[in-house]
């Protein structure tokens, strides 16, 4: 189980290594080259080009921060499972259902151009969206054992991991005062992780026979993530504990579409209003291993020695091999993208056009999560190659600051920003408070 949850934590850090479409500040800086992702209906004035890596995008979201994971023991860190670090230290920081979000963007190729009325673009990206429940009673679990509760309930667990390439194509118009855009985006998964438990309670009422109520199911798509399987009286069990990484090791692991679909309206010389709908489709994945366990009540005798001298992750691990991952005969799933819904609006004052005011509100949901968020924006843009704008937003997970420059020639346009940035840190260097963060950065030739 502990292997289970640093497996989490290296799903989320090769997620950000490679959706953060972009910060939300950047659809309102003068000269940004990359708007029409946050609003396919907003494009740049020039015609734009851009080689391998053009863009970079990493955020997170959640209701817990690392240092509550990650403690200082003695002249080294530890884990809050490490047995120098007190339980009331590590399960006191702990909430009853601890979430993680996080999202990542690589833009491998830009290209944009005018023909006619029209503004062509066209983009190949690499993305992926994850997801990390771990509830309150499954640390406590590994924590404490039988020292602890005398009933676990770990139902909440999830762990998602989505990754795939999409090659989209973008055609906007101006008409009048309002602009139109859409764009269609084919989507070639990569790998996909999807682990899940249904419902699962450790019942520790009888200390010489716990009862372990479990029903979960895990999908596995790609060649990134490594399993094992084996025969138990005819039937193909997986090995939970056999899991992965192996990095660097294409395949199509599903097939999918999605849309974009924006409109922009100048009200009059000051007063822009727009609205987007970005990642309407679906992905279909082609399940390498998809098993679950029976929905049966198990019976599980622990050892014998003193509480003192139990290994609490050999008992996790014995669990584990007592709950069966049969694996089915369903070899296909479909997931819906996180959606998202947002609306802008930036007023110029007229008494100095030099500066700007913008409101922006977004929805995303997915069928895992959603989160809500508002953001008000300041923008400056004091001369004709610099743009800047700083931010304040809240959601579900607190309040944010945020801040974002573009830099624009007649050659090149360069963006740096973020929605969310680290306040405080221990003295360790370990972020402090919630792990809510989040960096973009943007390179493009203007032809």
């Amino acid at each position: 189980m502990k292997k289970s949850i640093l497996l989490t934590i290296a799903i989320f850090l090769t997620g950000a290594a490679i959706h953060a479409q972009s910060v939300q500040g950047g659809q309102f800086l003068d000269g940004y080259h990359f708007g029409y992702r946050l609003n396919p209906a907003v494009t740049p004035e020039t015609d734009i080009r851009s080689g391998l890596m053009n863009s970079f995008g990493v955020k997170t979201r959640s209701n817990f921060g690392i240092s509550n994971f990650i403690f200082p023991v003695e002249d080294h860190l530890a884990t809050g499972l490490n047995r120098h670090v007190p339980a009331e230290t590590f399960l006191g920081g702990l909430q009853d259902i601890n979430t993680l979000i996080g999202s990542a963007d690589v833009g491998l190729f830009a290209r944009g151009f005018r023909r006619g009325k029209f503004y062509h673009t066209i983009d190949i990206n690499v993305r992926s969206n994850d997801l990390a429940v771990l509830p309150y009673d499954l640390m406590a679990f590994l924590k404490l054992g039988e020292n602890g509760k005398e009933v676990y309930d770990l139902s909440s667990f999830h762990v998602n991991s989505s990754n795939y390439l999409e090659i989209a194509y973008g055609i906007a118009r101006k008409a009048g005062r309002f602009r139109y855009g859409a764009r269609i985006k084919p989507i070639f998964g990569i790998s996909r992780l999807n682990s899940r438990l249904n419902s699962f309670s450790i019942d520790m009422l009888d200390p010489d026979n716990w009862k372990i109520n479990a029903q979960a199911e895990i999908a596995i798509a790609g060649n990134q993530f490594s399993s094992k399987t084996r025969e138990d009286d005819g039937a193909k069990v997986f090995n939970l504990r056999s899991i992965g990484l192996k990095l660097f090791r294409p395949a199509i692991a599903g097939l999918g579409m999605a849309a974009d679909l924006g409109v922009q309206w100048q009200a009059n010389d000051y007063l822009d209003l727009g609205f987007s709908v970005l990642d309407i489709g679906m992905i279909g994945w082609f399940n390498k291993v998809f098993a679950r366990t029976p929905a049966v009540t198990l019976e599980y005798t622990p050892a014998t020695e003193t509480s003192e001298t139990t290994d609490n992750k050999e008992v996790s691990n014995s669990i584990l091999d007592l709950a069966k991952f049969y694996v089915q005969d369903k070899k296909n799933s479909v997931t819906r993208l996180p959606m998202s819904v947002a609306a802008t609006a930036r007023m110029k004052m007229p008494f100095y056009e030099k500066l700007s005011f913008g409101v922006s509100g977004q929805l995303r949901n997915s069928p895992d999560f959603t989160n809500v968020e508002g953001r008000f924006h300041t923008i400056w843009s004091p001369l004709s190659w610099l743009s800047t704008t700083v931010s304040v937003g809240c959601d579900m997970y607190g309040w944010d600051g945020g801040v974002a420059a573009n830099f624009s020639t007649k050659e090149f346009t360069f963006f740096i920003g973020t929605d969310s940035y680290i306040f405080r840190v221990t003295p360790q260097m370990i972020p402090a408070g919630k792990a809510n963060a989040s960096i973009a950065f943007g390179i493009s030739h203007a032809l």
